[in-house]
């Protein structure tokens, strides 16, 4: 496949984002790029260039600039790869760096080039880049790309585990088939649920989420077909015609699986006859929805036990989707914690450069049983607790750390005085002896008086 690019041959004006310090490079590319057709942004900056993405500027190609060691380089990278995976970045490390440069491929960058680069050899590599991005199509990446109508986003993955749901989803969103999204608690079904909505014909009208475990019968019915039961009067949608049901709208149904037995058969019906029926039991309105539906429970399983209707799975399931776990695909830990970093950096105000190597560690070794909900928790602890321009292992939550190593005390970057080792070793063996007075005294080599007098000291309890 080759891809010319002569002045006037394409669709759009390609965007090009240059990060490099070299005015008169810039200049000269900037200059060519034009005669393409190519409008290129120029900063010298890694900090402007994670000011423009914060901006929500999209791009087509980056052009980036490698220094050594390339740590923010490569954060850069991962970011770019989450948010924008359509965007082609190439780099350029100088001569002697050709294993920054093999950093920046495995960490999402396409090509690269080795410095000083002459303006040709960039416009070469950049329509070599294209022809790799025509060839592999990047169709997932193109189908869960952000929604301009409703501004979605938040789908971050770079595994290829999770780029075949988001290809497969991005597939069936178009149509108008019932979905039933499967996974454990915390892996992203209603993101994926909105997401199907807003890539959908339907997304300018309604979305609604029904949560079937929270809500009782009434309460229920209340919230899909509306009712003239004055118990329940605060939450009809009065009058009938504003069921989400014949909106045209998307209907979530939130753990299908414990929607209630009468409510199921009145579903069912609705589904069959196409219509529903007014509170008044004598109008009829046509139903116009799409139904998407999500569990985490075996609903085979629940149809064999009698617990769910054989009817109505059937109708849900037209099309399904099976979420993994995220300890199934690891590869998104670090950049759906760097996304969450930034979020919430953004949030409280704060400036935090990334994790230390220590703590992304732990953050790739942990099992994750609450799944990205529990990662993006943690991240948001971590940030509130963040004092310096890393996040640290010591402002992780607890629960998410290993079994504590007697030999290995973490200590954050700022607070590394003789004294603050002392009184985390003691609290550490005071946490190991259960608050054992003498043998925590005994694991340290000191007698109680010593002992008792260093928790007064350091204010630790006893």
């Amino acid at each position: 496949m080759r891809v010319d690019w002569e002045e006037g041959d394409m669709e759009r004006e390609k965007r090009v984002l240059f990060v490099d310090e070299d005015v008169n490079l810039v200049a000269l590319v900037e200059a060519s790029l034009a005669r393409k057709g190519m409008a290129i942004v120029a900063i010298r900056t890694l900090e402007e260039a994670w000011q423009a993405l914060g901006r929500g500027e999209r791009y087509d190609f980056v052009l980036l600039s490698m220094k050594t060691p390339p740590v923010e380089e490569v954060r850069l990278l991962r970011r770019i790869r989450a948010e924008q995976p359509e965007c082609a970045v190439v780099v350029m490390a100088g001569y002697g760096a050709i294993n920054d440069a093999i950093v920046a491929l495995k960490n999402g960058a396409v090509d690269y080039l080795l410095k000083p680069a002459r303006p040709s050899q960039v416009l070469f590599a950049l329509e070599r880049t294209a022809e790799r991005v025509a060839r592999r199509g990047l169709s997932d990446a193109l189908l869960l790309g952000h929604c301009r109508e409703c501004r979605f986003s938040g789908v971050v993955c770079v595994s290829r585990r999770m780029r075949n749901v988001c290809h497969q989803v991005g597939t069936v969103a178009n149509s108008n088939a019932p979905i039933l999204l499967m996974g454990e608690p915390g892996t992203g079904k209603e993101l994926f649920s909105r997401t199907i909505h807003c890539l959908s014909p339907r997304r300018l009208n309604p979305y609604l989420k029904v949560s079937c475990s929270t809500l009782n019968s009434n309460q229920l019915e209340a919230q899909l077909f509306g009712t003239n039961d004055p118990e329940t009067a605060d939450l009809r949608r009065p009058p009938v015609h504003s069921s989400p049901l014949i909106t045209g709208g998307t209907v979530y149904l939130d753990e299908v699986a414990a929607l209630p037995v009468p409510i199921q058969a009145r579903l069912v019906q609705a589904l069959q006859e196409r219509e529903i029926q007014g509170p008044d039991g004598v109008t009829t309105y046509g139903l116009d929805v799409r139904l998407v539906s999500s569990t985490r429970e075996n609903l085979a399983e629940l149809v064999d036990q009698g617990k769910f209707r054989e009817d109505l799975y059937y109708k849900l399931n037209v099309v399904s989707v099976n979420i993994p776990p995220l300890r199934r695909h690891p590869d998104d830990i670090l950049p759906l914690a760097e996304y969450y970093l930034d979020y919430y950096c953004d949030a409280t105000g704060k400036r935090i450069r990334g994790f230390s190597s220590a703590a992304e560690e732990v953050l790739t070794r942990y099992d994750w049983p609450g799944n990205v909900r529990e990662l993006r928790n943690a991240v948001e602890r971590a940030v509130i607790r963040a004092r310096g321009e890393k996040v640290e292992v010591a402002d992780l939550p607890e629960e998410i750390l290993p079994p504590a190593d007697p030999k290995v005390i973490h200590l954050r970057l700022e607070d590394r005085r003789l004294e603050a080792a002392e009184e985390a070793l003691i609290e550490q063996v005071l946490t190991e002896t259960k608050g054992n007075i003498s043998k925590t005294a005994d694991i340290l080599g000191v007698s109680r008086g010593t002992l008792y007098n260093k928790l007064e000291k350091y204010k630790l309890r006893k």
